[in-house]
């Protein structure tokens, strides 16, 4: 259940960042992880699942595994709109400053389209990047492709700033003051 695990909160939202056997779970279908934390179910069954999601799954599980201590820096964060109880979009940081010195983490996340420009990614990447700073990061990085001109509004929103591009993606960052 949710209330039993660790999660940030928001004013909209809560921020979980997936456990090891709760990640396991998503190897059966998104639907069985939502309803182990007691969420309504509207991730798509196993059976429909792209091959290729499946493989980034079993890759974020092992190295959850090989980072045990690091979890939340490896793992997949569930956006879960706290009015609606479910989940609208997710996160993952890849890195962590814990493992080596001076590492800037990569930021990613996603919101489901019917979600989107009402104001969620902004609110859950700033908990996001306030709980990196929190937990030893220095600097964080967003990637994000020239196209993306929605990404890139946002992000400026929680304040990162344009670095460089290069093959048409955009390097934003954000250090702690």
């Amino acid at each position: 259940m949710i209330e039993d695990i660790f999660r940030i909160e928001t004013k909209n939202l809560f921020l979980v960042p997936l456990p090891l056997d709760y990640l396991k779970k998503c190897l059966n279908g998104r639907r069985t992880m939502e309803e182990a934390l007691n969420l309504f179910p509207v991730g798509i069954p196993l059976e429909y699942e792209n091959p290729l999601t499946i493989e980034s799954l079993k890759n974020m599980i092992s190295l959850v595994e090989e980072n045990i201590g690091f979890e939340k820096w490896f793992t997949n964060w569930e956006f879960v709109l706290k009015e609606k109880n479910r989940i609208i979009g997710g996160g993952a940081f890849y890195g962590s400053p814990c493992k080596e010195n001076g590492y800037c983490p990569e930021i990613a996340y996603i919101i489901q389209e019917e979600f989107r420009n009402l104001g969620y990614g902004s609110e859950a990447v700033k908990a996001m990047i306030s709980w990196a700073f929190d937990n030893g990061a220095k600097e964080v990085m967003a990637l994000i492709e020239d196209f993306n001109v929605s990404s890139q509004k946002m992000i400026k929103k929680c304040n990162f700033k344009l670095g460089n591009m290069e093959n048409g993606v955009l390097t934003y960052k954000i250090r702690k003051n």
